[in-house]
C-alpha cells in the first residue's frame, strides 16, 4: 500500500528513463503531446494513462542485481531542487530537474564530493516524490551520459526508497519487487547491501545489462 505523501510533485508527468539525450527528448516530447488533453495538474497516478510509463532499461527482480547494476548506492538528504539542463532542438526542448543530494552514507561506489546531482525529466512521476528539500532517501544512481556534466539519474524507476518518520522504507513506485521492501528498517536494507556488495566482490553477481542487450 502506497503512502498518502504520493500527491506531491514538482509536475505531473511520467516515468521516462535515461537510454540517451536524443531519445530522452523524443521520448520526451511524444509523451507530452500525447497529455495535452489533461484539465487537471494534480499528480494523480490514476490520470496517468498506463501506455505513459515508458519501459525501464532495467527491470530488477532481485536485489544484489541492481546493487550491482548501479554506480553508486547512497543513503542521503535531499537538499534542493531546481530546474536542469534543456536537450533536443528548439520548439521541442525537454527539461530536466537537477534533485541535489547530500549523503550520509556510501553503500556502494565512491563520491567525491559532499553533494551530488541526480537529474529527471521534469515530466517524470512517482506514486512518491522524492525529489522534496528534507527528504531522507536511499538512492540507487547511475552516472548520466558525458553532456550532464557529472550529474547521475536513478538506475531505473524502482531504484529510489525513502525513509518515514521510523526510518523504514517507503518505495516511490507501485512495483512489486520495489514493495516487497516496504516497512524494512534502514539497518536491514543497509544490511542487505552489504551482503550483496560480499556477493558482487566474490564474483557471484554480475550487471543486469539494458533490455534488449542480453
Amino acid at each position: 500500500m502506497l503512502s498518502p505523501r504520493s500527491v506531491s510533485g514538482p509536475e505531473v508527468g511520467v516515468k521516462l528513463r535515461r537510454w540517451s539525450a536524443p531519445w530522452a527528448w523524443l521520448l520526451g516530447v511524444l509523451l507530452l503531446a500525447a497529455s495535452c488533453g489533461s484539465d487537471s495538474g494534480e499528480r494523480e497516478t490514476s490520470k496517468v494513462p498506463e501506455a505513459f510509463h515508458a519501459a525501464d532499461i532495467f527491470t530488477f527482480s532481485d536485489l544484489p542485481r541492481m546493487v550491482a547494476t548501479a554506480d553508486v548506492v547512497v543513503l542521503a538528504t535531499v537538499a534542493e531542487v531546481q530546474p536542469g539542463r534543456t536537450v533536443g532542438p528548439a520548439g521541442q526542448e525537454v527539461q530536466y530537474v537537477d534533485t541535489t543530494l547530500i549523503p550520509e552514507k556510501v553503500l556502494r561506489g565512491t563520491v567525491s564530493a559532499s553533494e551530488l546531482t541526480a537529474e529527471t525529466l521534469q515530466l517524470e512521476v512517482y506514486e512518491i516524490d522524492w525529489r522534496q528539500p528534507g527528504e531522507r532517501v536511499v538512492a540507487f544512481l547511475s552516472i548520466s551520459e558525458p553532456e550532464a556534466n557529472g550529474r547521475f539519474h536513478p538506475t531505473n524507476s524502482q531504484s529510489i526508497f525513502v525513509l518515514d518518520a521510523g526510518n523504514n522504507l517507503e518505495p516511490t513506485v507501485d512495483d512489486t519487487f520495489a514493495q516487497s521492501f516496504a516497512g524494512l528498517s534502514i539497518e536491514q536494507f543497509i544490511e542487505q547491501i552489504s551482503r550483496a556488495n560480499r556477493a558482487i566482490e566474490r564474483g557471484n553477481v554480475s550487471p543486469e545489462p539494458p533490455l534488449g542487450r542480453e
